[in-house]
């Protein structure tokens, strides 16, 4: 089985190391990386999406409220802050 990731963080650095780190774990992958939380949702609506690593403080959206919409508008999405 492969989980299917969606990195969330505003820094483009620590978002590029993110995705350097998780891309060499075997069965996982990184499927995509938004910087808010807009396009957390936007991202959801027509991904497949097992994981989101969600940064709290994002510009536009921050991950508290893009949680809030991710329980209860994609259910079976795991979010790690």
């Amino acid at each position: 089985m492969n989980t299917r990731i969606l990195l969330a963080e505003d820094f483009e650095i620590l978002r590029d190391s993110l995705m350097a780190l998780l891309r060499d774990i075997p069965g996982i992958s990184v499927v995509g990386a938004v910087e808010n939380g807009n396009d957390v949702i936007s991202f959801l609506e027509t991904a497949e999406v097992d994981i989101v690593l969600l940064d709290i403080e994002m510009p536009e959206m921050d991950g508290i409220e893009a949680a809030r919409i991710i329980k209860n508008k994609f259910k079976k999405v795991k979010i790690i802050m």
